[in-house]
Parts: structure tokens; sequence; C-alpha cells
């Protein structure tokens, strides 16, 4: 290297034209706009097919990052349930960091695993004794990521490696896991936060038609069951303000100590760990809650199963994500894919609004197949569809101003 050169075009990269700098007449600062071929390639960078278990069950994956490290994770694997291999899939959105989303992506099959095993041979088809054994799964793995995060600051450690233990309940992280009993052919969801899964279903026989299947509800400050629970655990407190509880956007995750410790082992790891401020009106805590909702569906040969960080369903809401799905699945198969699709109702229509990022939800008029994966195809048309300008400028972001853009993004897509 010519250390002669100036260090702006070092940094740069001066090899590069299109992305070197003319110091009196500049355009743009670090980096040029994708176009619609570089938009594409970025999109497809991390997509993939895999096959789950025994069953041969084709899953269709992409995961685009804004923040970086990207701090979604995801699974798709076979957990053995005694001698059976049962499909799972998971979707873990972190936030305030990875290091939750990456625990529970390593851990939390496993667990499931090892108690599901442990039940009765008549129990474990039950779908009352698989709940069960699922919300004590969820609840046991997040007791123990902010236990281990409380004995981290007790003393016994360096600085170093407290800090380092203290990562997996000091962020957070939203949890939807999908597993598929193959004897009853019953899929379990359990949902912790606003990741989301829907099943997709015909609704004829032209396979036109198909329904949306709701397998969990967004746990937010938004959802009036949600605002109910908290209000009732913290009588005489108000923690639900403006769809928030106590400043966080979900009402369950994994991890985040902030909304779960005791204030004294709060302040403690403000004051010596780097910790956040602590929060006001914090006095009744955990605020949030890692018991997870569990809800069974039987498939039918043909459904399909949408499995999605909120990054995708901030843009594209269930039914339409169903129809946008379908669409992929007509030109699959062989059937003439019409593109035009019917007007929206007009309370529906009047939700849309033509702002960007965050202030939109995409409209099936602007749905177009132009992917090989299933996935990647449902991702491209949360960031724009048929309108490439609004495609390209969400892929050309990057981070920190991302962040605002579009959050980290990860889509599932499992064809039974």
């Amino acid at each position: 290297m010519d250390f002669l050169q100036p260090l702006s075009d070092r940094l740069l990269g001066s090899a590069d034209p299109a992305r070197t700098i003319d110091p009196f007449n500049w355009t743009y600062s670090t980096h040029a706009p994708l176009n619609l071929t570089e938009a594409t390639e970025k999109l497809r960078e991390e997509e993939s097919i895999e096959v789950s278990g025994c069953q041969k069950i084709r899953t269709h994956i992409v995961q685009v990052a804004s923040q970086q490290p990207v701090e979604d994770r995801f699974t798709c694997e076979a957990i053995k349930v005694e001698s059976q291999e049962w499909p799972y899939w998971g979707v873990f959105d972190g936030h305030s960091g990875w290091a939750t989303a990456e625990i529970l992506r390593n851990v939390l099959g496993p667990y499931l695993a090892r108690e599901l095993s442990g039940l009765d041979a008549s129990d474990v088809h039950n779908h009352v004794h698989v709940r069960a054994a699922v919300e004590k799964v969820f609840c046991t793995l997040d007791d123990k990521i902010l236990s281990d995060g409380l004995k981290a600051i007790d003393g016994s450690l360096s600085h170093a490696e407290a800090m380092c233990r203290m990562a997996p309940s000091s962020s957070g992280s939203c949890a939807t896991t999908v597993f598929l009993d193959p004897v009853t052919k019953t899929l379990h969801v359990a949902c912790v936060g606003d990741s989301r899964a829907v099943l997709g279903r015909k609704s004829d026989e032209t396979g036109k038609a198909w329904t949306a299947e709701p397998l969990s509800e967004d746990q937010t400050g938004f959802n009036k069951d949600e605002i109910e629970r908290i209000e009732q655990e913290h009588p005489g407190e108000t923690p639900v303000s403006d769809g928030r509880v106590l400043n966080c956007a979900v009402t369950r995750s994994f991890g985040d100590n902030r909304w779960k410790w005791p204030l004294k082992d709060l302040e403690t790891w403000r004051d010596y760990y780097f910790g956040r401020n602590t929060l006001s009106n914090y006095h009744t805590p955990p605020y949030l809650t890692a018991k997870p909702v569990v809800t069974s569906t039987q498939i039918k040969a043909g459904d399909f199963l949408i499995l999605a960080s909120d990054g995708f369903w901030s843009h594209v809401s269930s039914e339409d994500a169903v129809h946008c799905a379908s669409m992929w699945l007509r030109r699959e198969s062989g059937a003439k894919t019409d593109q035009k699709t019917p007007a929206l109702p007009a309370e529906e229509a009047s939700k849309r609004t033509s702002g960007y990022p965050y202030d939109f939800i995409m409209d099936r008029a602007d749905f177009i197949v132009n992917d090989e994966n299933a996935a990647t195809h449902l991702a491209r048309n949360a960031f724009g569809g048929r309108n490439e300008d609004l495609f390209c400028s969400l892929l050309s972001t990057k981070a920190p101003d991302s962040k605002e853009a579009r959050d980290d993004l990860t889509v599932i897509v499992v064809l039974f």
C-alpha cells in the first residue's frame, strides 16, 4: 500500500471511481446507491432451502440484516423426542444486542427435546401436556439466563468476565418456535414477543383463494389482553403507556434484565458494570415474562407456514403475506400468476399510507414474483415489490441509519 496516498482515498477505496470523493464536487459521501441488480444480490446473500427431519419438509429461509451485527437468529432442524424426529423451526428477534437470541438458537431446541421426551408415552401427543411442557421450558430457560446474569455481578468474577457472562441477560429477545408432531400432524407454536406465525390454507380447490390462519398473536403494549394481564399483575400501577411497558415495545421476552431484576441489582449493574439507567415507576418487577402462549393446530397437505420476525410483519399484514406466498406457489406449479388483485376494502385501504419505512404497509398491487426462494420472494415484496425505487432505497441504507428504514428481517416459509 502506498502510505503517501491520502488517508481518505485509502479508507474509501479510490479504486472504485463511483465511490471516490471529489472534495469540491461530491454528491454522496461514503457509498453509492444500489441499482436493482445489486439490491437483489444483497437481498439474496443469506437465503437457503433446507429439508427438515425425516419428513423431508421443504423450508425456504432468508435473512436480511439491518443492525451490524445482525440481532436476529433462526433455526431449522429436527429435535429428537424419544426415538422420533420432530421438525423444529424458530425465529429469535434480538434487541439491545444479539447475545440472548444466540443462546436461544443454540439451547432452546435441546431443552424442548429433553422435556418432551420426559413425558409419558400417553402424554407426548396430548396437546395439554405438550403445552405445559413448553411453558415450563421457556420459563426455566429465562430464569437461568437472568440468574446467570445476577451471579456475574456478585463480585466473584473479574470485571471482564462478568461483562461477558452478563450479556444474555442484559440484551433481550423475542422467540417464536414451531415444532411438528409427526404422529398427530399437529403444529405446536409457542410465542414470546412479536415474531409471528401464520398458516396459509386453501379455501377452494382452484388454489386461487387462501385463508390466513393466525398461529400466534403479537404480544405488545397494543394487545388488549396483554394490557389487562399486566395491569392485573401490577395493581395500582400504570406500567403500559402509548403501547409500551415502561418504554418496552413487547410485553413478553427472554432476557431484558432491565424489566425483570430487583431494583437493587439493577443499581449495581448501572453503577459498576456500565448498565443502563434504572426505569422510573419501577416498583414490582418483573414487568415482562418469557411464559409463552402456545397454540396447537392440525395441518393438512398443501398448507404452508410463514414464520418471521417483526422486521417483516412491520410491512406486510398476515392476509397479504399469505396472498403473496400463494402467488409464488401458483407460479411454481406452472399456473399463470394473476398479478391483478381485488381492491382493498375502504377501511383497510385507509390504513395504508404513502410514507416510507415504518410508515407504510405494502399494497397487494405492488406484489411481484421474481425469486426462486419463497422466503426471499416475501422479503422482496415487504421491501417494495414492484416499487423498485423503494426496494433499492431500503437495501441501500446502511447501519445505523438502516434501523430507521428497516429492522433486521428473518422469514421462514415451510411447505407441508
